[in-house]
């Protein structure tokens, strides 16, 4: 959930899969994706879908974003 000028939007209520599982990298992508339409439609900047995922499978962020 988000919480963004004054509003709480859920943006995912999904079911997860395992990182080893095969398909895993393709859903997250689709996920990526699927949120920079919702939030772009909205009249809101986002980062291109090849950015998102990076940033999200990014380990060198450690753990400051937890």
């Amino acid at each position: 959930m988000l919480y963004f000028k004054g509003d709480v939007w859920v943006i995912d209520v999904s079911q997860s899969v395992e990182n080893d599982h095969p398909m895993a990298l393709d859903f997250l992508r689709s996920d990526c994706s699927i949120m920079n339409t919702f939030f772009g439609k909205k009249g809101i900047r986002v980062l291109t879908t090849k950015e998102f995922f990076d940033f999200v499978t990014d380990l060198s962020l450690g753990n400051d974003y937890e």
